[in-house]
């Protein structure tokens, strides 16, 4: 289980905030002691020259589903 920076767990296609874009969750990496550890994330509205990036999750804020929809 994944965390984002305040506690929330990290599922694959979440959507997440970093550095205010939105990004959408690829893959998990494995987590630490703390709960935290890397995701692989796409930015959502990239078009087709966009290409995944690899953050730690205490750099990202969970999103819900519904208001980003």
């Amino acid at each position: 289980m994944i965390n984002d920076m305040i506690g929330r767990e990290i599922k694959v296609d979440d959507f997440v905030v970093f550095y205010s874009n939105i990004y959408r969750v690829k893959s998990l990496g494995k987590p630490n002691a703390t709960g935290h550890g890397t995701v692989r994330i796409m930015i959502w509205n990239g078009g087709v020259s966009a290409k995944p990036v690899t953050k730690h999750s205490s750099d990202v804020a969970l999103l819900p589903m519904g208001d980003v929809l």
